[in-house]
């Protein structure tokens, strides 16, 4: 494989109950889950965070307005793109619209993975990720 072929997702879509912190977050507060993966990939050397970031707002506003798998669906695909990640429309589009919780385990434990070279595997403990 050549250092620019894309590579498969680290972790599984489905493998959403670890870490428990992400997978807390993801279900009960999404919007800052969302908001925090994003802050990670426009910035990953940042150690913390403001839960209430721009990105945070505009996931709660799609969400008001039944469109927050538009807004996840447009930033997996670029988040894909930024980390060289394999990556088809119509899975992209169904994990975002269908599973949203579960893309956003997904999408936060990777930037973690990438950002602070964390390898997947064990008990799915990820460390070195943005102050919670």
């Amino acid at each position: 494989m050549s250092a620019f072929e894309p590579r498969d997702w680290s972790f599984s879509l489905f493998a959403c109950f670890s870490p428990i912190g992400i997978c807390l977050r993801s279900w009960l507060c999404p919007c800052v889950q969302y908001g925090k993966t994003q802050a990670r990939l426009k910035d990953p050397y940042r150690s913390s965070y403001s839960c209430c970031n721009s990105d945070c707002v505009i996931w709660t506003i799609s969400n008001l307005l039944c469109c927050c798998g538009c807004v996840q669906f447009c930033k997996r695909r670029a988040m894909a793109s930024q980390l060289n990640i394999k990556s088809a429309c119509c899975g992209d589009c169904v994990a975002a619209c269908f599973c949203p919780c579960c893309a956003l385990v997904q999408e936060g434990k990777e930037a973690d993975r990438c950002y602070h070279h964390v390898e997947p595997g064990g008990k799915g403990e990820l460390s070195g990720s943005i102050e919670d």
